[in-house]
């Protein structure tokens, strides 16, 4: 299940000049040539954000672009972006049934099929993970920034990655990220906060709680400054008030680590 999208020449020539498609995607971040002799193929996968799509040649000798359903909003606009940037970078054009098609009809034509794709699986009674709107595009906000950010702030302050997780048997998606021993670190949006203290000689390397993010954000909002990063609203600890905000952590209520199954950053839905 997938919008297919042909790239066309543009100004009405013909022929696809796959040479500089292939040069153009070497070029990029997040490419990979796949194909061998008789069956090219190029795929686009970010995995930081999840944003997949792929290019293969179609039976007329042109390109077809293929970005699959059942995939977060998001995650498919990114996508979308990469392609209709790549297209103008070798003067192509996508086309949607045989007509040239921009950037807003791309997300509208994927948008519609994802939902009704969505909607058949759930009717056939297939469990797809399910992450709300605002809490999706939160968690995509922050993954696709999280490297540059990591890159400005060095050494001296933790970047987590926020994981995305469900309870066995269940399809509701959770966001996890887990701090150690309080160190200087980034409170990107999230559910669950895994609290973890270092235990030097015991049997596991660290114990590990899991509190609310909200109630660990309170407990340390004083002590938090602005992140400097793209994301709006983004909070860090900074490395002066670290050990304050060790101590606060221990009286934050927590329960016991439950049992977590991962879940891919394109393996959830955003659409019911």
């Amino acid at each position: 299940m997938s919008l297919d999208v042909r790239l066309v020449p543009e100004g009405g020539e013909t022929a696809v000049d796959v040479a500089r498609v292939e040069a153009e995607c070497a070029r990029r971040p997040h490419y990979t040539a796949r194909g061998s002799e008789g069956a090219w193929r190029i795929d686009h996968h970010d995995p930081e954000t999840g944003a997949r799509w792929r290019l293969d040649r179609d039976d007329a000798g042109g390109l077809r672009a293929t970005i699959e359903y059942v995939r977060p909003t998001s995650s498919a606009e990114q996508a979308i972006d990469e392609l209709v940037s790549l297209a103008g970078a070798v003067e192509l054009e996508p086309a949607l049934d045989g007509a040239v098609a921009d950037r807003s009809a791309l997300v509208d034509a994927w948008a519609a099929g994802n939902l009704a794709a969505v909607r058949a699986l759930a009717a056939a009674g297939q469990v797809v993970p399910y992450l709300a709107p605002a809490a999706a595009r939160a968690w995509w906000e922050y993954a696709r920034h999280r490297e540059p950010l990591a890159r400005v702030l060095g050494d001296g302050v933790f970047v987590p990655t926020v994981n995305l997780v469900c309870e066995p048997g269940s399809g509701a998606v959770e966001r996890l990220l887990s701090w150690p021993d309080g160190i200087p670190c980034v409170l990107p949006p999230c559910d669950h906060v895994v609290l973890l203290r270092s235990r030097p000689g015991g049997a596991e390397p660290f114990a590990a709680r899991l509190a609310r993010r909200d109630a660990v954000v309170a407990a340390v909002a004083d002590l938090l400054v602005a992140a400097p990063a793209a994301v709006g609203g983004l909070r860090m600890l900074p490395p002066d008030h670290a050990r304050t905000a060790a101590a606060r952590l221990r009286g934050i209520p927590s329960q016991p680590m439950r049992r977590f199954a991962a879940v891919e950053p394109d393996g959830f839905v955003d659409v019911r």
